[in-house]
C-alpha cells in the first residue's frame, strides 16, 4: 500500500471531503492524528484564554478594602451615597499619619465634575494623598497601600 502517512506511519487515505475537530481526526484504532486534508492547523490548536469579566466598582473596591485591612489600614465608605455631598470620594483610608482619599473608577468609568472639584480640593491639603484608582492601577495601589 502506498500514499501518505501519518506521523504513526500509517497509510491515510486522500479523501475529498473530511471532518476534522480544529485540525484533528480520529483513526479507526481510536488514536488521534492530525487531519491530512486540513492545510491551515500543523499543530494542535491551542485553547483560547476565557474573557475576563469586567470589574464592577463594588468588587473593585471590595478588592482595595481587602488589601487596606490586611495591612492595617482604617478605611470609610459611604454606603449610600445618594444622600451623601455629590463627588465625595468613594474611600478614605487612615493609618500611622497617613490620610488618603481615593476615587474608585472601572476601566471605563468617568470621573465627574464634581468628582474632580473634590479631588482637586482634597489634594490642595498638604500631607493628604489623593488617587483615582482603576483595576488597572493594582500595583499603585499596592504600593500606596504598603
Amino acid at each position: 500500500m502506498t500514499g501518505r502517512r501519518d506521523r504513526y506511519g500509517d497509510v491515510i487515505e486522500d479523501a475529498d471531503e473530511h471532518t476534522c475537530d480544529q485540525g484533528w481526526v480520529e483513526r479507526p484504532d481510536g488514536r488521534v492524528a492530525h487531519c491530512p486534508s486540513c492545510t491551515t492547523l500543523s499543530a494542535p490548536a491551542l485553547p483560547r484564554a476565557l474573557p475576563q469579566p469586567k470589574l464592577t466598582e463594588a468588587h473593585w473596591q471590595a478588592r482595595i478594602i481587602d488589601l487596606a485591612e490586611l495591612r492595617g489600614w482604617k478605611h470609610f465608605h459611604p454606603y449610600s451615597s445618594r444622600r451623601s455631598t455629590p463627588g465625595w470620594p468613594d474611600l478614605v483610608l487612615v493609618r500611622d499619619g497617613r490620610l488618603i482619599f481615593a476615587e474608585l473608577k472601572t476601566d471605563t468609568g468617568r470621573v465627574t465634575a464634581d468628582q474632580q472639584t473634590w479631588l482637586a480640593q482634597l489634594a490642595a491639603v498638604p500631607f493628604i494623598e489623593v488617587h483615582v484608582w482603576r483595576p488597572a492601577d493594582w500595583p499603585n495601589v499596592m504600593a500606596a497601600l504598603r
